[in-house]
């Protein structure tokens, strides 16, 4: 059975159907695929596409990412980032520290990322904002803390996207009452009823929340 929500044929199919990827990415998933546990948690060329698409649709210069397991995702984003653009990633494990860091030396984006070890709800405290785009991935039982604390360091008019928000289907499950679970689906009903945000839920991968402040 697949992790995620979307037919793997579908997915495929998509993927093929979408302008390809830089080579660095293949190599990146490749890589993390062979030498990393819990490889799936890497979000793929399919959202890696979709991510690349948001920093091109917001124009931003600068992003924040909560969780950086292989580099992949933030590799994806800094190539879509025009010179002088940065993004800051937080990242807990020193594994992924070290991976992330291969694989922007690899891609050629060292310049544009800025790499935060430790635990992030610490790091992000001591960012200045203001940020464009926030891409949050990270241990789901924090989400909802990850969301108040980016939330002043975000512009005006600036995108969260939340990944893992349909969480393989397993949110529909009421039995189901799993730390992770039942912290995502709270989330899920946090935002889609706060008046001070907007929020849609995209079914890509393993659901994809995408937020901004309320006009």
């Amino acid at each position: 059975m697949s992790n995620f929500i979307t037919d793997p044929e579908i997915e495929n199919y998509a993927v093929i159907n979408s302008t390809p990827l830089d080579e660095a990415l293949s190599e990146i998933f490749r890589k993390t695929t062979e030498t990393l546990e819990g490889a799936s948690m890497m979000v793929g060329p399919l959202e890696g596409s979709f991510l690349q698409m948001l920093v091109f649709m917001t124009g931003a210069r600068r992003i924040l990412e909560i969780g950086a397991f292989s580099g992949y995702s933030s590799v994806a984003m800094a190539l879509a980032l025009d010179e002088g653009g940065i993004i800051d990633t937080c990242e807990i494990s020193r594994k992924h520290v070290n991976a992330t860091k291969e694989s922007h030396d690899l891609a050629g984006t060292s310049s544009k990322v800025r790499i935060h070890e430790g635990d992030a709800l610490k790091r992000v405290e001591n960012l200045d904002g203001p940020y464009d785009l926030v891409f949050i991935d990270a241990d789901k039982a924090n989400y909802m803390a990850y969301l108040d604390l980016v939330l002043p360091k975000l512009k005006k008019d600036g995108v969260i996207a939340v990944d893992n928000t349909l969480w393989s289907k397993r949110v529909l499950d009421e039995n189901d009452q799993t730390i992770d679970t039942k912290a995502i689906r709270e989330f899920n009903r946090n935002v889609s009823t706060r008046q001070d945000l907007v929020a849609v839920i995209v079914p890509i991968r393993d659901g994809l929340t995408l937020i901004r402040k309320a006009n």
